[in-house]
């Protein structure tokens, strides 16, 4: 059977609109020889094919992210819209009717603002939809190992030489606190919905169990950099977050049908926490970004002699539990090995200062294969 002879309707035509959205409305008429052996069907589909092509309003192009084969491959899908001058008006439904008992069709087209979800089967399939993306905060507690010293005094005055800013959070005499003093910070949430395109692996309980509790990395220390935006940097919903501040808290997937076609909806939630920079002596400006990694200052009430032997710290001949810093390679603080027998050095103590260890105990994994949204909008690209 021939195409049927397709044709825009001067009448018929509308828009409406209100402070949410925005509704198109447009008219075709479809003219065949004969009734088509799909009937309706087949006028629907005729009917969509040809706002495909484009020639009587405009397409637009929509890409979504596929991570197939350990790389991503970036896939597109071309959709009718209204005009080229509203291509934020994207085909929403296809209405046919027929005319009598002759082979002549009446199409009522909608055309709408796309909905982050629930786009009409055959139009939009819901992996080319915007992610649905939502921002929050919860509070946590949180042990820090810097501070401002704005000010120390007692009854008999006020010390001199502050405010001191980024400092060690340990005692006057450069011992740390017990018990440590704990903040309460501040996580910022996101939230993301969306599908996952079927060209793309499906996520399996194995795989989403690596992800629970992992964070972002950039490749130091050994670590699994990301390669999504910059030197190592994670840039999500519009934003751009640093190594080791983005950690997987929850993911959730329902296996979904579209059109015959089996896909995934996935719900993924991502803490991002980022405390206060702490200083480090070979990073530039001196203040190092640390995220969800501890940091933890190097002390205990034993320490490694020259025979490497464990002491215990005493104070004049009785053995004392209270933890004593230690230099980071087992020995007190300001250890001079050149002395004989070795002990601690005043001088050297007081230049060493308190010695930091920092850990992680967390996955460090490839954000990039999840395919979250980079853009504010709930778009990868």
């Amino acid at each position: 059977m021939s195409s049927p002879d397709i044709k825009l309707m001067r009448e018929g035509g509308n828009i409406q609109s209100n402070w949410q959205e925005t509704r198109a409305y447009l008219n075709f008429y479809l003219l065949y020889d004969a009734i088509p052996s799909g009937n309706i069907y087949t006028v629907h589909e005729d009917m969509k094919n040809y706002l495909q092509t484009g020639v009587s309003n405009g397409l637009i192009n929509i890409t979504v992210p596929a991570y197939v084969g350990g790389r991503i491959i970036p896939h597109s899908h071309t959709l009718p819209c209204f005009s080229s001058d509203a291509k934020h008006l994207v085909i929403n439904s296809i209405s046919i009717s027929q005319e009598g008992q002759e082979p002549k069709y009446i199409a009522r087209c909608e055309f709408s603002t796309p909905p982050s979800h629930g786009m009409p089967s055959g139009f939009l399939p819901p992996w080319f939809l915007p992610w649905e993306i939502k921002k929050g905060f919860s509070a946590t507690s949180y042990v820090p190992t810097h501070a401002d010293i704005l000010e120390i005094w007692n009854s008999t005055g006020v010390r001199e030489g502050f405010p001191q800013y980024s400092k060690p959070l340990v005692n006057s005499a450069g011992a740390g606190l017990d018990p440590p003093p704990e903040e309460e910070m501040f996580i910022g949430t996101l939230t993301f919905n969306g599908a996952r395109i079927p060209q793309a692996d499906h996520l399996t309980l194995q795989q989403v169990s690596n992800y629970i509790g992992s964070i972002n990395g950039d490749g130091a220390f050994g670590l699994v950099p990301d390669y999504i935006s910059g030197e190592g940097n994670l840039q999500l919903a519009g934003d751009v977050f640093r190594p080791f501040t983005c950690r997987v808290q929850d993911i959730s997937i329902q296996s979904r049908t579209w059109e015959n076609i089996e896909y995934q909806e996935v719900s993924i939630v991502v803490e991002v926490f980022d405390p206060p920079w702490i200083p480090h002596p070979s990073v530039e400006g001196n203040l190092m970004p640390i995220g969800w990694l501890r940091a933890f200052i190097d002390q205990g009430p034993y320490y490694i002699d020259e025979d490497n032997e464990r002491q215990a710290f005493t104070i004049g001949d009785e053995v004392t539990d209270i933890e004593q810093q230690l230099n980071g390679l087992g020995q007190p603080r300001g250890w001079n090995y050149l002395l004989e027998p070795p002990a601690v050095d005043p001088d050297i103590y007081a230049a060493e200062g308190p010695t930091y260890i920092l850990t992680n105990t967390k996955r460090v994994t490839n954000f990039a294969s999840l395919g979250l949204p980079r853009t504010p909008e709930g778009w990868w690209f």
